[in-house]
Order: structure tokens, then C-alpha cells, then sequence
């Protein structure tokens, strides 16, 4: 994939919000809420990583004491997560080597998944292409889709109706199942409905020149 990098600044603005909040507030492992895990870095969630993907994302950018720490918090989430959190939360990730594991890292991986789930993602514009791995990022590449089932395969419905209008290059249509996912999230979750929006729009607004300098290649 290749994304502008608006729009990688973009993601990393709803993850930490600034450098200096990160720096302030986030520095230090945290727990969100919910079934997240242990979370460092730029979003990065140890609760839904392996030991083995922890040392090597992180390796070389931390000590191995550090990440030897963090790796027996791998794969615990939840109220778990909450508990087993201060065994870990004196440790630093500093702002620079967590956006360089965001960028290296999780980016790449997250923008395999994101060609997976969408075919031709590729031959969109980098906005939209990046507007695409932000929502990946966000809710998993999962588009499985009952029409006839009520259950949580019901909440994948916009996910799945994305695949063919990333096909057909229809800016407009994907932009209007991006937002139509507001309804998953009650009025308490803005910050959510903020993400859809703005994702929404940098589909819409996508097409436009590009220099060189401002594609990231993942």
C-alpha cells in the first residue's frame, strides 16, 4: 500500500493525540478499558500480540529487560489486563521509538490485512488508502457479514459493504459506510464517531496531487 502521510498523521493524532500528550500521559504503559490489553506506544496493544511479535517489533528499540517485561503481559486482556498492569508501568517508551514501531511495524502489518480484506485498496488514492488502514487499525480486517443474522456479525455489515466499492474506486460510497458505522457507538463514544468522520472525509476529499515526499510506502 502507499498512504499519504496526512493520513498516517492522522491515525497517530486518534491514537495519542500529540507528542506532547503522549510524552504527558502516555509514556507509560496503560490499560483503555474494556477487552484491551496492556498498551504502549502508538496503540499498541500487548494483550492481542504474542511474546515472539513483542521482541521483535520492540527489539532494538528498548532494552531487552523492558521487553522481557512486557512479554509476560502478552496476550492478557481485559479486567486481566487491568490487574497485571502495574508490573509493568514504570517502564518508558519514548515518543520516538514508538512511532518508529508504529510506522515499521504495526503499519505494515495492519496494511497486509487491510489488502486482504480489501482487493485493489492498492489503486485507491494514498488518502483514501490510509482513511482504509486507519479503520482496519481501529476495528480489525474482519468483513464477515450474515445479512439474515441479528448477532455480532450484524456489526460487520459496512466492513463488508466496503469490498466492492473499494473495487469500483467509489470514494463516495466508502465514505458513506464509514459513516454509517456511527451507529455502533452510542453518543458517549465521540471520540469513536469523531474517527469515523474524519476517516470519512479523507476518502472524500482524496482525490488530489501528491507529491513524492508525502507517500509512505508500506
Amino acid at each position: 500500500m502507499t498512504v499519504s502521510q496526512k493520513s498516517l498523521d492522522m491515525i497517530i493524532g486518534f491514537e495519542v493525540t500529540s507528542q506532547k500528550y503522549y510524552e504527558k500521559s502516555l509514556i507509560h504503559p496503560t490499560f483503555p478499558k474494556g477487552d484491551s490489553g496492556c498498551t504502549i506506544g502508538i496503540g499498541y496493544d500487548i494483550g492481542y500480540n504474542t511474546k515472539s511479535q513483542v521482541q521483535s517489533d520492540w527489539e532494538g528499540k528498548i532494552l531487552q529487560p523492558e521487553i522481557d517485561r512486557l512479554k509476560t503481559v502478552a496476550g492478557i486482556k481485559g479486567q486481566n489486563a487491568k490487574e497485571v498492569l502495574p508490573t509493568i508501568i514504570d517502564i518508558s517508551i519514548p515518543f520516538k521509538e514508538a512511532k518508529e514501531v508504529f510506522i515499521e511495524k504495526s503499519m505494515v502489518r495492519f496494511a497486509k490485512m487491510t489488502s486482504m480484506a480489501y482487493k485493489g485498496v492498492e489503486e485507491l488514492e494514498p488518502d483514501a488508502q490510509g482513511a482504509l488502514l486507519s479503520l482496519v487499525y481501529n476495528r480489525g480486517s474482519s468483513t464477515y457479514y450474515e445479512p439474515s443474522d441479528s448477532s455480532d456479525s450484524g456489526r460487520r455489515k459496512e466492513m463488508h459493504n466496503i469490498i466492492p466499492l473499494v473495487a469500483a474506486k467509489d470514494y463516495t460510497g466508502i465514505a458513506g459506510e464509514i459513516r454509517a458505522m456511527k451507529r455502533l457507538w452510542g453518543s458517549n463514544m465521540q471520540g469513536l464517531l469523531n474517527r469515523r468522520d474524519d476517516e470519512a472525509g479523507m476518502v472524500e476529499n482524496s482525490v488530489r496531487e501528491y507529491t513524492e515526499e508525502e507517500k509512505i510506502n508500506l
